[in-house]
């Protein structure tokens, strides 16, 4: 049985210029051949851009070789609903392959959904409309909301071998000693 492979993103690439992290986004297989996505934005600072005045929402978008449908999103958590999809184009200079707009619920600051059909893999950014909180300007622009799309992975800590592969490798190293130990004997 093949592993789930997880991914973690910092979201530091945005269109505003706004230094530093606003959060993370992580990709992980699911056993239905899919990838399961938490966003984890500064709470209280950023949110998930999902309302406008013209009830429109806001966009989710990413970059992958995979075939995706507008049903290929599901889960929507915070009450978000998709109500449009659109494919291979560019929002604030960030291309995508598939763009899902999202609206409905309020501008939530941890987003959690599906993407059916595709594997970490296979996709290489994921970005998103995001609405910089409790404030009437983003730091830097002249705009509340903005664009963010993933950065350079997260590097996860090394693995660490089981006890018993421990085990098996110090008994494989005892046994190579002892047929050295013997070859020098004779």
């Amino acid at each position: 049985m093949a592993s789930a492979s997880t991914i973690t993103f910092n979201l530091t690439n945005n269109n505003l210029g706004i230094p530093g992290s606003l959060g993370t986004a992580t990709l992980t297989d699911n056993v239905s051949g899919g990838v399961d996505v938490t966003i984890t934005l500064t709470s209280g600072v950023y949110g998930v851009f999902a309302n406008n005045q013209k009830g429109k929402g806001g966009d989710l978008f990413i970059d992958t070789t995979a075939t995706l449908l507008k049903s290929s999103l599901t889960g929507l958590s915070s009450g978000l609903n998709v109500t449009g999809f659109k494919s291979n184009g560019t929002l604030a200079s960030f291309k995508y392959a598939y763009d899902w707009n999202l609206a409905g619920g309020n501008s939530p600051s941890t987003l959690t959904f599906t993407l059916n059909g595709v594997s970490t893999g296979q996709i290489s950014a994921l970005g998103f409309h995001f609405i910089c909180l409790g404030v009437t300007q983003c730091p830097g622009s002249n705009s509340n909301t903005g664009f963010v799309q993933t950065g350079t992975p997260v590097t996860p800590p090394p693995t660490v071998p089981e006890p018993g592969t421990l085990g098996l490798l110090g008994t494989g190293l005892v046994g190579i000693a002892g047929l050295l130990r013997r070859r020098s004997m004779a």
